[in-house]
């Protein structure tokens, strides 16, 4: 008898095992709250929430929130705008608001009308963090400013693979250990006691800005990212498919084995090779 119930238990805990659900989360943030001072003497806070896209590049987007100096935590209202910099107002006028945060600048282009946009006059005041100025001001004086961060993103969104280790929920970074790719599907994984492997499949847009070049591209392929069985990183294997930036395309090739994909890829300088992806093995060949 209580070799019969060990022997269930071993088996019910395999076909857990093997049973286990991995999936492919996306996470999106879209507010950021900043430390930062003023003249290296006025501790702030600042508060800042997505509020909408330029509509032309994906990465220029209008931001709303407020800032205060946290001796005094009265909260000034600040709009603004995110292009990898930061330039925020505070205005009396609400129409002036909505110009930043609608993008209403009246131009035929983007750059010109963020041109515009980044140099509105009627501020109460003004806040411009960048590489190259890192400054608040009004009409009346301009001091230093220093935010606590080297990110200054307020919309992100990145990729996790959410699979079970030691019975516990773990999440991978696919910013962190992927590297730069989006748009990912998990098409197979491999848990056993020496390793632990995810084949996926990702494909996203070549350039966040429409009109620029390949606005209209993708790039696609799949990576490998493999651990050992107690989740020590091992490698990660990327096979670019089709990249408008880099001038790659592929062809299909009929494959024998039903598990595999085969594919003849074209790269620049006339460079053809053979990428076989496994999809039960998950691993990529190339020749």
């Amino acid at each position: 008898m209580k070799t019969f119930v060990l022997s269930l238990l071993i088996l019910s805990a395999h076909v857990v095992f093997a049973q286990q659900k991995d999936a492919v989360l996306e996470v999106r943030t879209d507010e950021r709250q900043f430390q930062g001072s003023i003249n290296e003497k006025y501790e702030i806070t600042v508060y800042l929430k997505y509020y909408q896209s330029s509509g032309e590049h994906m990465n220029v987007y209008s931001v709303k929130g407020w800032y205060y100096y946290n001796t005094i935590q009265k909260k000034i209202p600040l709009v603004g705008i995110y292009d990898g910099d930061l330039t925020l107002y505070s205005f009396k006028q609400k129409e002036k608001e909505d110009s930043i945060l609608e993008f209403k600048y009246g131009e035929t282009n983007l750059w010109s009308g963020l041109e515009r946009l980044m140099n509105m006059a009627g501020y109460e005041e003004k806040m411009v963090y960048s590489s190259e100025t890192k400054e608040w001001s009004t009409s009346a004086k301009t001091l230093s400013m220093r935010l606590f961060t080297d990110d200054l993103s307020i919309e992100r969104s990145t990729d996790y693979i959410k699979t079970i280790h030691n019975k516990e929920a773990k999440y991978i970074d696919l910013d962190e250990m992927g590297g730069y790719i989006e748009g990912c599907t998990l098409v197979n994984s491999i848990h056993t006691s020496t390793e632990n492997s995810f084949l996926l499949k990702y494909e996203y847009g070549s350039n966040p800005y429409v009109q620029g070049r390949c606005g209209a591209g993708t790039e696609e392929g799949y990576i490998v990212l493999k651990y050992d069985g107690s989740y020590n990183f091992l490698s990660v294997q990327n096979a670019e498919l089709y990249s408008c930036y880099n001038d790659i395309y592929n062809e299909t090739v009929k494959s024998t084995n039903p598990d595999q994909l085969c594919f003849k890829v074209h790269a620049s300088e006339d460079k053809i090779s053979t990428v076989t992806i496994d999809l039960v093995k998950n691993t990529i060949t190339v020749k």
